[in-house]
């Protein structure tokens, strides 16, 4: 789990946010055998109605959030405003497969009367929102399934 990664190199504390209360279990458990729990706070919950009560950190990260998230652009955006430093994402890749596979996924989700769905966000319109609110790309690559982007806020923004 990232925030336990960042805290390994050298990150003083971190904030996990994550609408999944069995996830939020999970990753308390994993703060506290990695002698993390001090360090992490843990909010459950959607982040845009958590925002305003979030302070801003020095790096922040979407990770393998913005798929599970209909409105990206609102989340992208408002996140954005809560990075000092650093922004990250991990989302999924824009291929043909991978959407037909989201789309089965979803499909099935829509049988069991779930709303939960899945989304590929086009890179390009993630790439233009992060741009937007001062950052620039620093570091790109991807899995099969994933591709991965770090940002830096420019200077005097």
């Amino acid at each position: 789990m990232l925030p336990n990664e960042l805290l390994s190199a050298g990150v003083q504390e971190a904030i996990e946010v994550d609408a999944s209360a069995a996830y939020i279990e999970a990753a308390k458990e994993e703060a506290a055998r990695q002698n993390h729990a001090d360090r992490i706070r843990f909010y459950q919950g959607d982040f845009l109605r958590l925002a305003s009560n979030m302070p801003r950190a020095d790096i922040v990260t979407l990770d393998r959030m913005i798929c599970c998230y209909h409105d990206m652009g609102s989340l992208v955006g408002l996140s954005c405003t809560h990075a000092r430093k650093f922004y990250g994402v991990v989302l999924p890749r824009e291929t043909w497969w991978l959407k037909f596979g989201i789309w089965i996924e979803n499909l099935f989700y829509q049988v069991q009367r779930n709303p939960f769905r899945v989304y590929v966000h086009p890179m390009d319109a993630v790439e233009r929102v992060i741009r937007n609110h001062g950052f620039i790309r620093h570091f790109y690559c991807h899995t099969l399934v994933w591709q991965v982007a770090v940002y830096v806020r420019e200077t005097g923004t």
